[in-house]
């Protein structure tokens, strides 16, 4: 008599990350991200070329403005696509995945890694642009590599945030537009508020670490935290070891809670 061998919690994780990725690569929020993607991408090109910026054949390219919106386009990505988490019990597909032999922390990693396959491709995707476009007409900075891991880091961090709270509302509408305010409105203006009132640096900050991305590009970085009294702007530049460490602390206190919160959730 042959029994049916159940797929280990690897092939399980693995097979929902694939029709995941399927389902994604045929909705039109892709199509939306990697339009935007482009746009962005070409406006600062045509900027550069329209100003006639004349910069040296030197690591002193600035790449500072473009690797600024790089957050934003992590943001974006992760508040569309985090929702995913929610889906089963919104569009109540739980009832017929739930009861299948699959455990529920397979299946939250399983969307979580198709989630990061589609950040991290539109990371990339923005950086090729910039960068290709750069070394045209100029040498550009090794330090551009740690950017784009340090880029990837964030967006891990955002994602474990934005699927945490996904996990705890229903609605995909209200987890979006929180999403939006903690990490474009909220945490910005708790940063800001310390440093220019409190004249400390917001260390602990998601937003304030991932300031390594487009920081790390300064030559030579420097050794500790830094904050420049300017009336009403406090540009501050974080230390990569700490930021790394506060990213991963948040990385995995989101992805603890929401997994829990994931696999006591009930379906109404």
């Amino acid at each position: 008599m042959s029994t049916h061998q159940i797929p280990s919690s690897t092939s399980q994780m693995l097979i929902i990350s694939r029709y995941e990725l399927l389902m994604y690569l045929r909705s039109k929020k892709i199509l939306g991200i990697v339009a935007m993607t482009v746009a962005v991408s070409a406006l600062f090109i045509g900027m550069y070329e329209y100003l006639g910026t004349q910069l040296p054949q030197t690591l002193e390219f600035d790449l500072a403005s473009p690797m600024s919106f790089v957050f934003f386009l992590i943001v974006i990505t992760a508040a569309f696509f985090s929702s995913s988490v929610s889906s089963e019990f919104n569009h109540k597909t739980g009832y017929l995945l739930f009861a299948n032999p699959v455990s529920r922390t397979s299946i939250w990693f399983g969307k979580f890694i198709a989630a990061e396959i589609i950040v991290f491709s539109i990371i990339v995707l923005y950086y090729s642009i910039i960068v290709l476009y750069a070394a045209i007409s100029y040498d550009v900075p090794v330090q551009i590599i740690s950017s784009l891991l340090f880029s990837f880091v964030s967006a891990t961090m955002i994602m474990s945030f934005a699927f945490l709270i996904n996990s705890i509302f229903r609605g995909q509408t209200g987890s979006t537009v929180l999403i939006f305010a903690l990490f474009i409105i909220l945490f910005p203006i708790m940063d800001n508020f310390m440093m220019l009132i409190g004249g400390d640096t917001p260390w602990f900050s998601p937003t304030f670490s991932s300031g390594i991305i487009k920081h790390v590009l300064t030559v030579p970085y420097p050794n500790t935290d830094s904050v420049v009294s300017i009336p009403f702007f406090a540009p501050s530049i974080p230390k990569i070891s700490d930021s790394l460490g506060v990213m991963a602390s948040y990385f995995i206190t989101c992805t603890t809670l929401s997994i829990l919160i994931f696999k006591r959730k009930e379906m109404i």
